[in-house]
């Protein structure tokens, strides 16, 4: 089970060798390292933007906002209700509030000839006053106000006032601050990134932040927002901190003492001092009030919850593990398994990036470089070792069983009986000859040189299947595999087999010149007079598919009685004087070909049941005709009766193998057929 599993998703070749992981590791280093120096952030930015939506502050302990609410009759307008800013943040101070940060566009056309609202009461209309007059507008201590953000002096020193005042020419300080001069004005910088949305605050001196007098935590003066949910952030109405009764803007308290809050000259759905910020579903892009982004980069710096850079330790570390734990994959797993597991773990990094949280930017862009290059490198290994491996497989594994196995038939999976015809071709003496020869080397070459020059063109031009080399026996097959559409009737396998014949004689005639010029000459002529090669052929029922242990090494090959009757046939070539010994299933193909057959005998051969008939085919070149075979069965029938008849001077040889049977007593009479107890 584990082994099955494991082919199927592993690779059958991977990448064990360490250069390849070094290779890969040091180009995806490499492109970390370039993609950091030239600044490439697009996922950095897209998985930022949806940790920070995932992550938004629900409240803080240290900030309070006070828009411009509702509940301010709509006849008050921005210019009248500068006094009710004035009031608010002088309550707000007397309340116990660290600071105010008031976030205004102001615009005043003139300040004395105009009125404005002391307070507002419950249920009536707001309470006017001016400058001049006997309706004077009073500060909280009860100081008639010189102008309309003419504070008391708490309150001017809590006041924090971002610039500019007004997006046009703003009015003089004296008109709105009469001669107060202790009020701080700050930059609010709003720096936007290249897609146009805040993620950040200034932090530098003469910013908002800045004027709090504490260390950013980021580099080039500049902090990282953590937003807040505005659908669980309440902000506190002015009506009811510019409210007449007393009771009212107090129990407001608890909500304000101890905090710095923003004040806010603008409704919150107001439309004249919105920016982009990313907390939409899935960091998408949403609109945020300046008054709530000042809230939060004040909650962000004072609670020191914004998000930040994992340590550079844990960052390499981690950068490290993913690249190892990558490329094993890629070196080790299919390439459907490697997509889909690139997929899942893209899909587990989206959906658990929020929960590494403050650990928000992380290097996203520069960490998919480097696992693309480490990929890249490790597939471009498979390819190499791939070339590789196809150039091995085509140099020891037959053709046809490369393109059967490539296929993936069921033939190749599950195996199949089929008819085939099955050759098999030995030198005689081959094992005396190698041993006198001068080397281990020269061994190969001898044997190499053979199968070179004799089997040349048995497996392209004759459509061979080759089932084995086995020193000097080779040993091809020819199967069936139409199912009987195109009956395997041995021609093209008999051709093959007089094609051979002819290259090993031309071979062996030429062999003292072939074997090494360091042994003497006569001893060249000597063992190439003793060398005999012999061919044979049969037909059959072999089984076709997989042989070899499971896990282990396997080859594709045929097994079955025709393979054990071909090596017995092929072995009588060294006691007759034919070359090429068939079964009786052959004879139809022989005579196609127009090669003569003779039969030699009925033989039994050693671990089989029943007799059958040895047939030699003579090719032209031997000049065996009808009237020599003729000759040959009239002396095999007399001396198989019993008599001792002079044998034709062509067959001498193949009679002294006969004699040579029944003198040792094989002749069965009742049979009528040799029972051979030697292979």
């Amino acid at each position: 089970m584990i082994a099955a599993t494991r082919r199927a998703l592993c690779l059958a070749l991977p990448l064990s060798r360490p250069r390849w992981w070094l290779a890969a590791l040091w180009l995806a280093a490499l492109a970390a390292g370039a993609s950091l120096v030239l600044e490439w952030r697009w996922l950095d930015t897209v998985f930022y933007d949806r940790v920070l939506a995932a992550n938004q502050r629900q409240a803080s302990p240290l900030t309070q906002r006070v828009v411009f609410d509702a509940d301010i009759p709509h006849s008050v307008s921005r210019e009248q209700s500068l006094t009710l800013q004035a009031l608010a943040v002088e309550r707000l101070v007397a309340m116990g509030a660290r600071s105010v940060v008031l976030d205004a566009q102001i615009a005043l056309r003139n300040r004395r000839a105009q009125d404005f609202v002391a307070c507002l009461p419950t249920g009536e209309p707001p309470r006017i006053c001016t400058l001049l007059g006997e309706q004077a507008c009073q500060t909280l201590a009860g100081r008639n106000r010189t102008a309309p953000l003419d504070m008391d002096a708490a309150a001017q020193r809590a006041l924090i006032l971002p610039t500019p005042l007004s997006d046009r020419q703003p009015p003089p300080h004296a008109w709105l601050f009469g001669a107060a001069d202790g009020v701080r004005m700050v930059q609010p910088t709003l720096p936007l990134g290249a897609d146009g949305l805040i993620r950040h605050m200034a932090t530098d001196a003469g910013s908002l932040l800045g004027a709090f007098a504490m260390p950013s935590p980021n580099t080039a003066g500049l902090l990282a927002l953590r937003f807040g949910d505005a659908g669980r952030i309440t902000p506190l109405p002015l009506s009811q901190l510019a409210a007449c009764e007393t009771r009212l803007w107090q129990a407001l308290s608890p909500q304000v003492q101890g905090r710095h809050v923003v004040l806010q000259l603008t409704d919150e759905q107001g439309a004249e001092d919105v920016h982009m910020v990313p907390t939409g579903p899935g960091g998408s892009v949403a609109l945020r009030s300046g008054g709530r982004l000042i809230e939060d980069g004040l909650a962000t710096l004072l609670q020191g919850d914004g998000p930040r850079l994992l340590p550079w330790p844990w960052l390499m570390l981690l950068g490290l593990l993913m690249l190892a734990g990558w490329i094993a994959a890629c070196c080790y797993l299919r390439a459907r398994w490697l997509g889909l597991l690139a997929l899942a773990l893209g899909g587990a990094a989206w959906l658990m990036a929020p929960l590494a949280y403050p650990y928000a930017l992380l290097p996203w862009t520069t960490l998919l470089i480097a696992l693309l290059v480490a990929g890249s490198v490790c597939h471009a290994g498979h390819l190499y070792l791939r070339t590789r491996q196809n150039s091995v497989l085509a140099r020891f594994l037959p053709p046809q069983v490369r393109h059967l196995l490539l296929a993936d038939t069921p033939l190749a999976k599950q195996g199949q009986q089929v008819e085939a015809v099955v050759l098999m071709s030995d030198l005689a003496d081959y094992a005396s000859l190698t041993r006198q020869l001068p080397s281990a080397l020269a061994v190969f070459d001898f044997i190499n040189d053979y199968l070179t020059q004799v089997t040349a063109g048995m497996q392209l031009e004759h459509g061979a299947w080759l089932e084995s080399y086995m020193g000097d026996m080779v040993c091809y097959y020819w199967p069936d595999l139409d199912g009987g559409e195109r009956h395997c009737d041995g021609v093209q396998a008999l051709q093959a087999a007089v094609a051979l014949l002819h290259r090993q004689q031309a071979w062996l005639k030429a062999l003292p010149q072939r074997l090494p010029t360091s042994m003497p000459l006569a001893q060249r002529e000597q063992l190439a007079a003793r060398l005999f090669a012999g061919v044979a052929l049969t037909r059959g029922k072999v089984c076709m598919g997989e042989i070899g242990p499971e896990g282990g090494i396997r080859k594709f090959g045929i097994i079955g009685d025709p393979l054990n009757l071909v090596a017995r046939l092929e072995a009588l070539t060294r006691h007759f004087s034919a070359r090429l010994i068939v079964t009786a299933d052959m004879l139809p193909a022989a005579s196609r070909l127009g090669l003569q057959p003779r039969l030699l005998a009925q033989l039994q051969l050693k671990g089989r049941q029943g007799c059958l008939a040895a047939w030699a085919l003579h090719l032209q070149d031997e000049a065996v005709d009808l009237a020599a075979v003729a000759a040959w069965d009239a002396w095999r029938q007399d001396f198989e009766a019993g008599g001792e008849p002079a044998p034709p001077p062509q067959f001498d040889q193949d009679a002294a193998t006969l004699r040579r049977w029944r003198q040792a007593g094989w002749w069965d009479t009742d049979q009528a057929c040799y029972l051979l107890e030697q292979k």
